[in-house]
């Protein structure tokens, strides 16, 4: 069937995201500068962000404010991200990441 364009910039984005320094779902590129040169990377880990649990019990304005992608390299692009629950059973989770049109 092959990759349709929607597959490719959906997997591209996300891939770039984790390569220069992660999004709101917690992978966030620290380098430690000393004389100008970087000395050290750390990547700090924290939980990704399951949106259904919010949105189920009415947070949806929390949920709105915590999907948010804050990056250095996207401030001036707004933009929302997270997981939605597609199989509570099997405990299947879909990744998105919103671009509202200008």
């Amino acid at each position: 069937m092959g990759f349709t364009f929607l597959t490719s910039l959906v997997l591209s984005s996300f891939l770039a995201a984790l390569y220069y320094g992660g999004f709101n779902i917690g992978i966030q590129r620290d380098d430690s500068m000393e004389d100008g040169v970087i000395t050290e990377k750390k990547y700090q880990v924290s939980h990704p962000l399951f949106l259904t649990p919010l949105i189920e019990n009415g947070d949806i304005d929390d949920a709105r404010r915590q999907a948010i992608v804050e990056h250095e390299g996207l401030r001036e692009v707004l933009s929302y991200s997270g997981f939605f629950n597609i199989n509570e059973e099997y405990n299947s989770n879909i990744f998105f990441w919103f671009f509202p049109a200008e």
